[in-house]
């Protein structure tokens, strides 16, 4: 029997010295002995379930869990993504199927991730051009800002030629 690899995070409350740290070394005992590896995603986040549904909004809180998929599929490319945290795995599920199932819950995903400075997980998430189909004619700085968003996206994805143009004016 080949050796099966997961993308992994442990979940705020089963990292290290937390409160259910010891829960992990169940774990790696279970995974040992069912040949099971787990990559941990380097510098993954708290997927934000408590907070994200005690008012901190769905989009942030989407964006959390789409950061870990995006530098999961990074690091560990083609893995599943594992979570010892129950409310972890069912975050990523929850943002998995919602992203798949809503192209502008996507696009505002990746807004809100470029807008953080997570280009590299913008870009991972990214299909489309950034804003298509949308457009403000009588904003310049709007149309500069948004022209800029997508060329730097249209770059980071390795397609810097392929930025559309802007709309035209009615």
């Amino acid at each position: 029997m080949s050796k099966k690899s997961y993308s992994f995070y442990p979940g705020c409350s089963s990292q290290k010295a937390a409160s259910a740290s010891n829960y992990m070394t169940s774990v790696n005992s279970m995974c040992e002995t069912l040949d099971i590896e787990l990559n941990e995603i380097p510098d993954w986040n708290c997927c934000s379930a408590s907070i994200g549904y005690a008012g901190g909004g769905e989009l942030p809180r989407l964006a959390l869990s789409a950061r870990n998929m995006a530098l999961s599929e990074q690091a560990h490319p083609d893995q599943d993504i594992v979570a010892t945290c129950a409310a972890c795995w069912l975050a990523t599920k929850e943002t998995q199927e919602r992203l798949h199932d809503d192209e502008k819950l996507m696009a505002e995903t990746n807004e809100a991730l470029a807008a953080a400075g997570e280009w590299e997980g913008a870009v991972d998430l990214f299909r489309g051009s950034f804003l298509e189909g949308f457009s403000l004619p009588d904003s310049a700085p709007f149309e500069d800002w948004a022209r800029g968003v997508r060329q730097e996206l249209e770059r980071r994805r390795g397609r810097p030629g392929a930025v559309d143009a802007p709309a035209a004016a009615p």
